[in-house]
């Protein structure tokens, strides 16, 4: 019995990253500084003084959500189906700033994720939920929890403070 012959695929490579960012922007910061009366104490003469203080940062304009490291774990290890998967990045995509609960539009879901019917959205939340990703929030038919530990969009921290302050 003869192995079937292999194929081997030549892949350019690059020294640098060929993949340009995108939605990078330079601002420049400038505080308000208000003009004040300075006296030279030796001539007692009065002058205005303004401090110019700015600065220029580069500002990420494009809207991004956080996998976190145990979500990105997570992913790997709970071996999501793939409508699942597409769930998970739908999820990811229309995620709000800050929140922690979604509502997925059904008829975008559908659309985006090349759905055919309902029950393929279905079975893949029911293994969402069963996977800790997503947990049925009471507020809609279609509103869903986010495991914050896996990912979230936004700075978790004002999010969770008031949250750590009721314990």
């Amino acid at each position: 019995m003869s192995m079937p012959k292999r194929t081997r695929i030549t892949v350019e490579a690059s020294k640098t990253n060929p993949f340009n960012a995108t939605g990078l922007e330079l601002k420049t910061l400038r505080r308000d500084t208000r003009e004040r009366e300075m006296c030279e104490t030796g001539t007692g003469e009065i002058f205005a003084l303004r401090p110019l203080l700015s600065s220029t940062t580069s500002v990420d304009t494009t809207s991004y959500t956080k996998v976190f490291h145990q979500g990105s774990a997570q992913l790997l290890a709970a071996d999501l189906s793939l409508p699942a998967m597409k769930l998970v990045i739908h999820i990811l995509a229309n995620l709000k700033p800050k929140k922690d609960e979604i509502k997925i539009d059904l008829d975008a879901c559908l659309t985006q994720c090349k759905w055919k019917s309902q029950s393929v959205f279905n079975k893949a939340v029911r293994e969402l939920i069963k996977k800790s990703f997503i947990y049925k929030s009471d507020t809609g038919k279609t509103t869903y929890w986010i495991n914050a530990n896996y990912f979230f969009n936004g700075d978790r921290k004002g999010f969770l403070e008031p949250l750590l302050n009721d314990n």
